[in-house]
């Protein structure tokens, strides 16, 4: 695990929460809304403090998170080490036009 990029990844994560004011057990309970399974607040209390390597959280939950926290997927991607190596953009993401 890379103990950098996972603390780096947990302090963003909690920084954003506490910008939303939110408290764990809130976005867990916001991750489970419309009968979708969530995130419990522990695993992400393990991901804020740098506990959890984020290369290895599931993408559902990345998404989940994506959502909470109104940011862009490929912005949480970037920030977890996902797209590590490639220069993407949103333009990346459009299928292409014939």
């Amino acid at each position: 695990m890379d103990n950098d990029r996972a603390c780096a990844f947990g302090q963003w994560l909690n920084a954003k929460r506490q910008a939303s004011r939110l408290t764990l057990r809130r976005v867990e309970q916001l991750t489970r809304q419309s009968g979708q399974k969530g995130m419990s607040h522990t695993h992400l209390c393990h991901i804020e403090t740098g506990r959890r390597d984020p290369l290895s959280i599931s993408p559902r939950i990345l998404r989940l998170l994506a959502r909470v926290y109104d940011v862009p997927i490929l912005e949480l991607l970037q920030r977890a080490g996902v797209c590590e190596g490639f220069q993407l953009s949103l333009d990346d993401l459009e299928p292409p036009r014939s």
